[in-house]
């Protein structure tokens, strides 16, 4: 998976090749152990390096508890958590943790497709049950809570800017907790309700925010004609509620560029019909001009998304 540059700077003021002081390593131990027991494959995919970041020269300065900032394609975009304890911070060398003044614990991880996943430890019963955080969004967006749980930011004309994959909670025997998100007066609110029955505490929660639902295509010729091959990014995977498909559709359409006339009905019904399928249809999309007309719930059901064969590949 190629890595991107739009949210390559986020944890730029954040993050460094610092060395861990010998009575913060084992508090910053523990938050990853916590993490990797409960919710392993949110580490998966993360900047493995500081030094593979490129540092842009529109970053921006954040503003005191800011998870992340970013400046790209003439977006401002950002997660700040207003009631973090400035001195509780823990670097490590690609990663930090913050905490709040009740002991909730942050820690904001740079994906290699250019999102940013911010997980939230809540150690006890006493944590709040709910996360807050300001956003910063470009002029003219807003945004918006779907259905599905997931959050999307748009503009005047609709087109998603960003976006928030539906939110999950786990405690530490794996069991999933009543989350959801809210939007009010400019914040995005998680709420986490961890009393609403005996959990087994901690319990990590997470906010997933990212621009890019894929890579950018590829067209490749055949006998029959041509296949259009869509990688979506793991964040792309995460948000495939059909309240967003428009936004994978014009996003790909867009990165097709030339190309982006080879885009038909029936490559289209094929295209849902993988996002319907995730994560059976991963880890890429193969669109063939070729196939015949099929509607993509129909396609799913009946031929995996392929009716000239009738399995996924």
């Amino acid at each position: 998976m190629q890595k991107k540059k739009i949210f390559g700077f986020l944890l730029a003021a954040t993050i460094g090749l610092q060395g861990i002081q010998p009575s913060w390593a084992i508090e910053e131990l523990a938050a990853l152990e916590v993490v990797a027991r409960i919710a392993p494959q949110v580490l998966v995919g993360t900047v493995p390096e500081v030094s593979s970041v490129k540092r842009s020269s529109r970053s921006v300065s954040p503003k005191p508890g800011t998870l992340f900032s970013s400046e790209t394609r003439g977006l401002r975009l950002g997660l700040r958590q207003p009631d973090l304890e400035k001195s509780t911070e823990f670097r490590g060398a690609n990663y930090r943790i913050l905490k709040s003044r009740d002991g909730v614990e942050f820690i904001p991880l740079l994906k290699i497709d250019g999102s940013v996943q911010t997980l939230a430890i809540l150690r006890s019963p006493d944590a709040q049950n709910y996360l807050e955080f300001d956003l910063e969004l470009p002029t003219n967006a807003k945004a918006e809570v779907l259905e599905s749980g997931e959050v999307v930011v748009v503009d005047l004309q609709g087109k998603l800017l960003a976006g928030i994959s539906a939110p999950w909670a786990k405690d530490s025997s794996g069991e999933a907790v009543e989350t959801f998100f809210e939007i009010k007066a400019g914040k995005l609110i998680q709420h986490v309700l961890h009393n609403s029955k005996n959990y087994t505490y901690p319990i990590v929660a997470d906010p997933w925010f990212g621009i890019d639902l894929y890579n950018k295509p590829t067209v490749t010729f055949h006998a029959k004609g041509y296949r259009i091959n869509v990688t979506p990014t793991a964040w792309g995977t995460a948000n495939t509620g059909i309240a967003t498909w428009f936004a994978h559709r014009d996003e790909v359409k867009t990165k097709l560029g030339t190309n982006a006339w080879r885009w038909t009905n029936t490559i289209q019904e094929q295209f849902y019909c993988h996002i319907a399928g995730v994560p059976f249809s991963l880890p890429e999309y193969n669109l063939e001009s070729w196939q015949p007309l099929v509607n993509w719930a129909t396609s799913l059901t009946a031929y995996q998304c392929n009716p000239d064969k009738g399995t996924w590949y």
